[in-house]
């Protein structure tokens, strides 16, 4: 009995600070910008076929990134990840566990490279170039558990360099998962992105990109399909574009939309996501994000913005994924992951 209640008091311990985190963050961010705006892109090809959907579906090391509860949930102990994004930008991801079955902590690297950039005076002479990289080092940690709810949480490092500019902010994510008994379908809860800057570009201290989201799966009874749904960024409710303002464009009709409520600023908190599963082997995946497609569509053109695809092939103890991300007319993102046990 006192194990017990020594374990409800940490839980109850931990959302406390879980809250009050997110509640600072929130507060200071209305009066500020975010940075390292890269923490926001999924590293692993899994979630990238399904549109973000994966933070309430158990998979491979690298989906720690989508959900730090999933820390002890991988038959494999590194993963590899490398990220072709559009217009030339290249990243990727490293995870790592220690092969004790059961472990408690994982580490990961992910970097993003922007090419060469050319460097111009104020009359818009060229007068060399310049390279720019984003980097994020993170360890992540096993929670107590309570009530069947598995917790865990990450601890991050990112540093950028921008030609002699460079910054450096720390920043920590929270999740929890669950297997729901009367569906049989999961949950999951994600705070991604609490923290600020340390070392700034200039004068003005910018915050990380805080995301909360919620995601359920299930995979239907009679058939081999896992369907999954994701409410993302549920702390800010208008996600459209603002040019400063106060005001909302709509990005196809180039329009004002100052309305509160309207269907479409709901719907860009969802995206959807389908696996098919027809063999431990063998799986394919679809997805859709409303919010990317009505950023990136054109208005005479919307093209594949805002879907998504994949496949995942396992065999002997190595597990291999793709997955391809609809961004724009000019070019789509691909991702290649590769897990395995060592």
């Amino acid at each position: 009995m006192f194990v017990r209640n020594k374990l409800n008091l940490k839980v109850k311990h931990f959302i406390t600070i879980l809250f009050v985190s997110v509640a600072l963050n929130l507060a200071a961010q209305k009066s500020g910008n975010t940075t390292y705006s890269f923490l926001e892109v999924t590293t692993n090809a899994r979630n990238t076929a399904l549109a973000g959907t994966a933070i309430s579906q158990k998979g491979a090391l690298n989906q720690l990134t989508d959900n730090a509860a999933f820390i002890d949930s991988s038959d494999h102990n590194i993963s590899f990840n490398y990220n072709n994004f559009v217009g030339g930008i290249n990243g990727g991801a490293l995870f790592f566990q220690p092969i004790k079955k059961g472990a408690k902590y994982a580490i990961s690297f992910q970097y993003f490279n922007y090419g060469d950039i050319l460097q111009t005076d104020e009359a818009g002479n060229i007068i060399g170039n310049f390279s720019w990289n984003d980097m994020a080092l993170a360890t992540y940690f096993k929670l107590p558990s309570y009530k069947n709810i598995r917790f865990g949480a990450s601890a991050k490092v990112v540093y950028s360099i921008y030609d002699v500019y460079q910054t450096m902010g720390l920043g920590v994510d929270f999740g929890a998962y669950k297997t729901l008994k009367e569906d049989k379908g999961h949950i999951g809860l994600v705070i991604k992105n609490i923290g600020t800057q340390l070392i700034s570009y200039g004068e003005t201290t910018e915050f990380l990109p805080l995301n909360l989201q919620f995601g359920y799966a299930k995979k239907l009874d009679k058939a081999p399909f896992t369907v999954s749904l994701l409410a993302n960024n549920l702390q800010t409710w208008n996600l459209a574009y603002d040019d400063g303002s106060g005001m909302t464009i709509d990005p196809i009709t180039g329009e004002e939309n100052n309305e509160w409520f309207s269907f479409d600023k709901l719907a860009r908190h969802f995206a959807g996501g389908i696996e098919f599963v027809p063999s431990n082997s063998f799986k394919l995946r679809l997805g859709y994000n409303h919010q990317l497609r009505r950023e990136m569509s054109l208005a005479t053109r919307n093209g594949f913005a805002g879907f998504s695809m994949g496949l995942g092939l396992a065999f002997n103890r190595f597990l291999f994924e793709y997955g391809v991300s609809g961004y724009h007319l000019s070019g789509s993102a691909h991702v290649i992951s590769l897990n395995t046990k060592i």
